[in-house]
């Protein structure tokens, strides 16, 4: 190279990988070749590295993938086309390495539809050689950082529990070193932490399948706050529908039944949560009885009474979980079966209402078509889909994403129609 006149370019990838103990002696070889050939180096290092003062160097440094980015080169690496699924499941992964691996993960075998389930394949992937019992040593620490409300903890705490854990399962110390050094956890001089707040809820997850004594410990384990947001890895462990039941009723807000619904907690949790929101539209366009009225009247000075106005007097009385179904309802309107059965019930109701308004104008004995005027007057936005028009809302809505059309009058989205008559005829507010 010298006799050509060009210099030699020494690449050095994952810099930041090299053991701390051989790490000095590393760069000084680095440093030998520079000096020897007159080399230029490249290396590439997730963290910052302290090079010798003789190796004059520019850092540049290239920002973590974002948005679309993410999904993309999952995807790639997956062998699979970039879709909504994908993004929901490389949310945990912050790098481009972590994404290769993980898509990598996600092509072997079949196809997770689960966080849990390729969370667990890219854990054993990060933990080759002592899988069992480097797990069970993060699920402890995880279910302890999860007792403590934290995200973090204490290096030398971390290192004490290790210590005491590696020796009462007669395992080498080495173990603790390829630990704090693999890509599950963040080391700093001070603390630990897991790569992801996911991963942390992955391990939290299972520390409390592990260490629950029945079914039933766990489902009151997952009835508390705190663990609110381990149901959509837990929900996946759990084949059988009884108790996919049990845990979807543990559910504190409607985003973990969407992830359900859409077949992302497992196929168990996927066909009881539809079965719920099925249930409830059926029930719902079947009950007469649900909504009734009283007139609110004016008495004159001469003694007349006049018709003022109807009150609702009688709405559904609805269960914390009933009203999350309802949310999910509202988000998932896209799905055929539930855009049916919502149609359906839109077309009943509205009956419903009618007759009972009319029955309550009749008992304070007045004309019945001063009920309609009343029902038109505060259903009025509602009603103005009629059984005609109703079944052609999802057209419209669907012309109003293909066109961005700006007349909101004619182009209202079905999810905003479903809220205001759920509002008006379910007697709740989403």
């Amino acid at each position: 190279m010298w006799v050509t006149g060009r210099q030699p370019v020494l690449i050095i990838d994952a810099l930041n990988e090299c053991p701390a103990q051989h790490l000095a002696e590393f760069l000084r070889g680095i440093q030998a070749f520079v000096l020897q050939y007159r080399a230029r180096i490249l290396s590439a290092s997730q963290s910052d590295v302290d090079l010798p003062a003789e190796l004059h160097s520019e850092c540049v440094r290239i920002p973590l993938p974002e948005g679309g980015d993410k999904p993309k080169i999952f995807a790639h690496y997956a062998g699979v086309a970039v879709t909504e699924e994908i993004g929901h499941l490389c949310q945990a992964f912050l790098n481009a390495y972590d994404l290769e691996i993980a898509g990598k993960c996600h092509s072997r075998g079949e196809p997770p539809t689960s966080r849990w389930e390729l969370y667990g394949r890219y854990v054993r992937d990060s933990l080759k050689g002592h899988t069992v019992v480097a797990s069970a040593f993060l699920r402890r620490i995880a279910g302890a950082m999860g007792d403590s409300l934290t995200m973090t903890i204490g290096r030398d705490e971390f290192e004490r529990r290790a210590v005491l854990f590696v020796t009462e399962q007669q395992k080498s110390l080495n173990l603790i070193d390829e630990l704090l050094s693999c890509r599950l956890l963040r080391a700093e001089d001070e603390y630990v932490s897991f790569e992801h707040e996911l991963l942390l809820d992955y391990f939290r997850a299972d520390h409390l399948a592990y260490s629950s004594s029945s079914f039933s410990d766990l489902v009151r384990e997952m009835q508390r706050a705190r663990n609110s947001s381990l149901l959509e890895l837990t929900l996946p462990q759990h084949p059988d529908p009884t108790e996919a039941d049990q845990l979807l009723h543990c559910a504190e807000n409607g985003a973990v039944l969407s992830a359900a619904f859409r077949g992302q907690c497992g196929q168990a949790a996927q066909h009881v949560v539809r079965n719920h929101c099925y249930t409830l539209l059926d029930n719902a366009a079947k009950d007469e009885d649900q909504i009734a009225f009283e007139c609110q009247t004016l008495q004159n000075d001469k003694g007349k009474i006049t018709f003022v106005s109807l009150l609702q007097s009688h709405k559904r009385s609805w269960t914390k979980y009933g009203r999350l179904l309802c949310e999910l309802i509202a988000d998932n309107l896209d799905e055929p079966v539930l855009r049916e059965k919502f149609l359906k019930m839109f077309d009943q109701s509205e009956a419903h209402i009618f007759d009972a308004a009319r029955a309550a104008v009749k008992r304070a004995g007045f004309r019945a078509s001063a009920a309609d005027e009343e029902v038109v007057r505060q259903y009025g936005r509602t009603l103005q889909y009629r059984r005609s028009s109703a079944r052609q809302s999802w057209q419209r809505y669907e012309m109003a994403i293909a066109f961005q059309s700006a007349h909101e009058e004619n182009c209202r989205s079905l999810t905003t129609f479903y809220r205001e008559f759920a509002k008006g005829r379910l007697g709740i507010s989403l």
